[in-house]
């Protein structure tokens, strides 16, 4: 606490008796003062010496005597200063009352102070004040209100701040020891809390060096940098993928077998599977050449069944053919001989011959010559049933009166299109009697 004032030359000075009872050394004071010369103590008629008999504590509030006083001795004390605190000196207009500095304090005014070390008012020049600007440790003691200004050097801003009146949500700087990041975060009341970042106009977002667009690019599409910090949407690229051509082969079962398998974008050597379409058995083929981009040779041996060809390139982009486009199927055979059916009379109704053929599935007959089928001058007027194989007329030879050897050639075709072809030859004869066939 400070003493403010002269010593009075004049007036009262306010007085406190003291009631000793040979053991109590501290007592309260009735007024605080700065220190201890400002009190005259009294005991027993003997003026006490300040710092010899007595001193002062609780911040000028209390009298310490180095011996207690006597009972029955009189002890008093003149109080010749009063310590009065800024509150006090501001509540009786010693401080408002004057005149209000307008403009920034000079360099060497003064300033009024309370040394709290020494307990006492001091005056200051503004000079020896230390500035923010050489507080090398400053600290606030609540929230910054930048009140709609920008912070800066005074003429270029640095950092822009903009309030919304709601707001509950900020964003926290958080500073890292070794071997770790900064961190810009955002926080606040809500539960999940997105960080926008939005560059002014055309601008764009750049972060360690990389420049992103500044608008979305379309569904799917993905970022690509062009090598120099560019980073722009494109849509993903499809990669070349070989192809498998629907041509169809039928081959011999158990049997090794060179095919071409064709389609696109091959190269190397690729790895040929066939996958039986009924079981999903997948067979290996014998070996494999690229004859071009379009083509393989392939040699397979497979069981019986149809099958997809799947091809992988080296690379190990794949592709499967759509359908089953390998049958590996026994070829039809005939079982009837070549050469001739048999001699008919002409004119003859009924069934001239059968021809019979097998296969490993469903077979049926034609005629690749237009000579046994049709009833023209050359033709025999017979008809062939297509699932049995037998040829049946109604007039063997039709209009023809004359003996006539009919040449032609039957065809056997199974479920594979496999096929199989045999000469056949019927003769008419007339005048014979007592049968339609002569063998």
């Amino acid at each position: 606490m400070a003493y403010i004032g002269r010593t009075p030359h004049s007036g009262s000075y306010e007085k406190q008796l003291i009631t000793g009872d040979s053991s109590t050394t501290t007592f309260s004071l009735d007024f605080s003062v700065g220190n201890n010369a400002s009190l005259i103590v009294s005991t027993n008629g003997t003026i006490l010496e300040p710092d010899v008999g007595y001193s002062l504590s609780g911040g000028g509030s209390n009298i310490v005597f180095n011996s207690a006083p006597q009972t029955g001795h009189r002890t008093y004390v003149v109080f010749l200063g009063i310590a009065r605190d800024v509150d006090y000196l501001d509540s009786v207009g010693i401080i408002t009352t004057r005149t209000e500095l307008a403009e920034v304090a000079a360099a060497n005014d003064l300033l009024l102070l309370y040394d709290t070390s020494a307990g006492v008012l001091k005056k200051i020049q503004r000079s020896n004040v230390a500035e923010v600007v050489a507080d090398t440790t400053p600290q606030l003691g609540g929230m910054l209100d930048v009140n709609g200004q920008a912070i800066g050097d005074g003429t270029l801003e640095l950092i822009k701040f903009t309030e919304t009146a709601s707001a509950v949500n900020e964003i926290t700087v958080t500073n890292a020891a070794t071997s770790n990041g900064p961190e810009i975060s955002a926080t606040g009341g809500d539960t999940n809390i997105d960080l926008k970042l939005t560059p002014k106009a055309t601008g764009k977002l750049v972060l360690d060096g990389l420049s992103f667009p500044n608008a979305d690019g379309s569904a799917n599409q993905f970022l690509k940098t062009d090598g120099s910090g560019n980073l722009s949407f494109a849509a993903v690229p499809e990669p070349t993928l070989p192809t498998v051509a629907n041509v169809s082969h039928t081959i011999a079962p158990a049997t090794a077998t060179s095919i071409n398998i064709t389609g696109t974008n091959f190269s190397g050597i690729p790895s040929v599977e066939f996958i039986k379409s009924d079981t999903g058995a997948i067979t290996s083929s014998n070996t494999v050449s690229l004859t071009n981009a379009t083509t393989l040779a392939v040699n397979v041996t497979l069981a019986l069944g149809t099958y997809y060809v799947r091809i992988e390139l080296e690379n190990g982009r794949a592709a499967r053919s759509t359908n089953a486009i390998v049958t590996s199927s026994t070829a039809p055979t005939f079982s009837t001989s070549a050469g001739s059916l048999g001699t008919i009379e002409g004119n003859f109704s009924g069934t001239v011959a059968t021809v019979a053929g097998s296969s490993d599935s469903t077979i049926a007959f034609s005629e690749t010559t237009s000579v046994l089928v049709g009833n023209s001058g050359s033709q025999a007027n017979c008809a062939l049933n297509s699932a049995t194989g037998a040829i049946t007329t109604t007039d063997f030879g039709g209009s023809s009166t004359t003996p006539t050897t009919y040449t032609f050639t039957l065809r056997i075709t199974d479920a594979e299109s496999q096929t199989v072809d045999r000469q056949f030859t019927l003769t008419s004869v007339f005048g014979a009697t007592g049968g339609g066939q002569f063998n």
